[in-house]
């Protein structure tokens, strides 16, 4: 909504601003083409003030890290304390990011509830996350030369019902990903 507003706001400005031009000469005695140079000025004035001002960029897209898909590409925002990801500013794959989902699964709970201790969980992740990016990639990860990570259930969250892994490609901040991996066989 506040982008609207600026557009409003800049459409305005430049409707006053050329309007004025052609009201000051209209009134300084003699007609607004008499003098070609100051019509030719005007009009590059003109075509200046409407190219200066590039379109509003669109609002980014932020999403909860429980609400992304397989295919889906981002960057993403980290707790500076511990690495959870807190949430993802969404990219087009076609626009340079860091990260891709390539795959997201519910761990199975353990019969009794409790919390299988984190280096289980951890390992339940990455074979998890091993299938997903040979489907997803079409090569064995071991053999990519791409890198890739996951987020995996903590204690508190896993008493709280999360059980969602979530499986990414990294790109390191240097040389983002400009491009989907899904099928490349990197």
């Amino acid at each position: 909504m506040q982008q609207i507003r600026n557009v409003v706001a800049v459409v305005f400005l430049v409707s006053v601003v050329v309007g004025c031009g052609a009201a000051t000469a209209a009134t300084s005695g003699g007609p607004p083409t008499a003098n070609p140079t100051a019509t030719s000025e005007a009009t590059a004035t003109r075509s200046a003030a409407a190219t200066a001002s590039p379109a509003p960029s669109p609002s980014p897209a932020f999403e909860n890290p429980y609400d992304l898909v397989v295919g889906m590409c981002f960057d993403p925002i980290l707790d500076r304390g511990d690495d959870a990801l807190l949430a993802s500013l969404i990219r087009s794959c076609k626009e340079p990011h860091l990260m891709e989902v390539f795959g997201t699964e519910e761990l199975a709970a353990t019969p009794d509830g409790t919390y299988p201790g984190e280096a289980d969980v951890d390992e339940m992740a990455w074979t998890v996350c091993e299938a997903a990016f040979l489907e997803f990639v079409g090569i064995d990860y071991d053999r990519s030369r791409l890198s890739a990570s996951y987020w995996w259930p903590t204690e508190a969250g896993w008493s709280g019902g999360d059980r969602e892994v979530l499986c990414v490609v990294e790109a390191h901040p240097d040389q983002p990903l400009v491009a989907s991996v899904k099928g490349s066989k990197r």
